[in-house]
């Protein structure tokens, strides 16, 4: 499905190259979120002739989402694990985009490794591992993802967008600068951080932004 040429949000899909099923079976049941205006976007989307890896990097490095379809065969793969995932997760710690792991097939890491760092959907059993359910399994996946663009702005109707999640959040200008910290006053209301300078006099109500928890550890 092609682009539109203004994205409401760009979704990068990064896996092992050997898992086109899954990639498919991901891409299927997230095909209303494309519909919706959504850009998403893989390795099999690069036409003929282009560069290809100027082409993925150049994608990995504007992306709003990186998905990440975990299995044995991603934390095989040097190609994911040496070169896609240290980009993406640079970028994630800069707080210039948010990380979906998804948690498909088993597998297992060590204590020291950098998907440690984050929380994966399901949190338990992977989606294959639900046999014949995986399917409503794929289905909370992209209902998840789905959230994410939303509280992101990537939504019709979606409203203001929401810092993103992970170390370095924090809420974005238009053009993906963090934005700067700061007040403002509607009546006796103060929208940010408030300092007391002086006297005040009245009724003044404090409207504390909630940001949403750094990703936890990983299952």
């Amino acid at each position: 499905m092609p682009a539109t040429s203004d994205p409401l949000c760009r979704v990068v899909i990064t896996y092992a190259r050997v898992e086109q099923h899954h990639r498919k079976t991901f891409r299927g049941h997230a095909a209303d979120l494309e519909r919706s205006g959504v850009e998403f976007f893989d390795d099999q989307d690069i036409p003929p002739g282009a560069a290809w890896e100027a082409t993925l990097f150049d994608k990995l490095d504007r992306a709003d989402i990186i998905v990440l379809l975990l299995s044995s065969h991603y934390v095989s793969s040097d190609y994911c694990m040496d070169v896609e995932l240290p980009r993406a997760m640079r970028r994630w710690q800069a707080g210039e985009c948010r990380l979906f792991p998804v948690n498909v097939a088993p597998f297992d890491l060590t204590l020291r490794s950098p998907l440690r760092q984050l929380q994966w959907i399901p949190s338990g059993k992977s989606v294959t591992e639900y046999g014949t359910a995986a399917a409503r399994e794929w289905r909370k996946v992209t209902q998840e993802l789905r959230k994410m663009t939303e509280s992101m702005g990537g939504a019709p109707g979606a409203g203001t967008p929401a810092a993103p999640y992970g170390a370095g959040g924090g809420a974005r200008t238009p053009g993906g600068r963090p934005a700067a910290p700061g007040n403002s006053i509607t009546g006796s209301v103060v929208h940010g951080p408030a300092v007391q300078i002086g006297e005040f006099t009245g009724n003044l109500t404090l409207d504390a932004v909630q940001h949403p928890p750094a990703d936890g550890p990983g299952s």
